[in-house]
């Protein structure tokens, strides 16, 4: 404790008094003010968030509760439930891990819960208290594949909670199972020193074994399909301090997910083709289809979404998204046509129940028309019916004022996991798959 007191209070003495020193040299205009603007938002950073970095409390994933004293899970209209599972991944408040994913049935039960515990899968500097689990995706088996923001690794974690594989990497957002079994996700990447042509970090989409977590496929956004194609980049562009590197914006394109167009799907979809990459580049309100090969620019659009997260091919040859509205206090779930460009409203709440999440977030159609939404920064999830109705709603209680922030949410067929997923634990689902 004492140690980590010390600490604490060397750097942030060491970044007051660099940010005095920046100010005076700007307002003299004696230096650069990058470092300076740098200095002051991590001081501001340490000093919201001196609780957390201490380890007394997970105040960097926890919000106010819209609603203090709700239930957990609270289904509204049994009669109107989806069939299927509600899975659900986010700050685990109630368990003892600081992550987990939660497994209910229609009715609201939880009947398995996977922590999550990235100290496990990586050491080093990086800690469990200055990352975000955010991508979460399941395989049949009952295991889960997460990555983190701010971390260092994806992993795989069994049906029981037992780390299967871990593959080290700045992996990030979202991840999505593909076709094929495969899994993808982006990854972010400093540069070797030799090879800095550019000014950012350099981003990929990856493509995992997932029995194993071996790379199968490594795409660089910048060189495979911006330099490549010559696209992108001129909305992302500064001027380059020499004439032979490429200066761009700060974090120019950040990527935030990425889908596989499958065979199923692929006949809606005319000018594209299965296996074809569907991803989201929040910087420039932008998402795109690459061909699946080559990796050229066959569609894409910016806005009128802003600040835009995870993309869905929609078997009506449409393109589903979460529309953050960043700064605009309400967010929206829209659904365009890539044919036309055309841009509908499937979901924007009403007022009285909207919802906002200015990062993050996530959604769902369902094939009877139901609308799952992840509302991160509430730290809530919910269905609603085409009309707007509540089917059920999850509020991620930390404690009787907040929140602990909800990354993913979705509705499984009761079909999706094996027989034998969760025997090994010492459970069994097999009775919910029978109704």
């Amino acid at each position: 404790m004492t140690d980590r007191l010390a600490k604490f209070l060397s750097v942030g003495c060491g970044l007051l008094l660099a940010f005095g020193v920046g100010v005076i040299a700007s307002e003299d205009d004696l230096g650069p003010n990058a470092p300076v603007a740098e200095a002051y938002h991590e001081t501001k950073n340490l000093l919201r968030n001196w609780r957390n970095d201490l380890g007394f409390a997970p105040e960097r994933v926890l919000v106010p509760a819209d609603q203090p004293g709700r239930g957990r899970m609270t289904v509204h209209r049994p009669d109107g439930a989806t069939p299927g599972y509600r899975l659900i991944s986010g700050v685990s408040g109630d368990k003892d891990s600081r992550f987990g994913v939660y497994l209910f049935d229609e009715a609201g039960r939880e009947i398995h819960f996977w922590p999550i515990r990235y100290n496990d899968f990586t050491p080093g500097e990086i800690t469990e208290r200055n990352v975000f689990q955010h991508g979460m995706q399941p395989l049949p088996d009952g295991s889960i594949v997460v990555t983190f923001d701010n971390g260092d690794a994806i992993a795989r974690i069994g049906a029981c909670g037992e780390t299967l594989w871990v593959t080290p990497g700045r992996f990030h957002h979202a991840v999505d199972r593909a076709y094929d079994g495969t899994v993808w996700a982006w990854q972010g990447e400093t540069p070797p020193e030799e090879d800095q042509d550019t000014t950012f970090l350099s981003e990929f989409m990856v493509q995992l074994d997932p029995e194993d977590g071996s790379i199968l496929r490594r795409v660089d956004l910048l060189r495979d399909v911006i330099v490549r194609h010559g696209v992108f980049g001129r909305f992302a562009l500064h001027a380059a301090p020499e004439p032979d590197r490429i200066a761009f914006q700060s974090d120019p394109f950040h990527p935030n997910d990425i889908e596989v167009l499958s065979p199923e799907m692929a006949d809606a979809f005319p000018d594209f083709a299965a296996g074809d990459l569907l991803i989201s580049l929040r910087s420039l309100n932008m998402i795109a289809v690459l061909d699946g090969e080559d990796y050229t620019v066959k569609w894409s659009q910016i806005g009128p979404w802003h600040r835009q997260h995870d993309p869905d091919f929609q078997p009506d040859g449409t393109i589903s998204l979460f529309d953050n509205r960043m700064g605009l206090g309400a967010s929206r779930i829209l659904s365009v046509n890539p044919a036309t460009g055309a841009v509908s409203t499937l979901y924007e709440g009403s007022d009285q129940d909207t919802f906002y999440t200015w990062q993050r977030g996530s959604h769902e159609i369902l094939p009877n028309g139901h609308v799952v939404v992840t509302e991160t920064e509430a730290g809530r999830a919910f269905e609603v019916d085409p009309n707007g109705n509540q089917i059920w709603t999850f509020e991620n209680v930390f404690d009787a004022n907040r929140n602990g922030l909800v990354n993913y949410a979705t509705v499984l067929p009761t079909t999706y996991f094996e027989d034998q997923a969760f025997t090994r634990c010492g459970e069994s689902i097999a009775a919910t798959q029978t109704r």
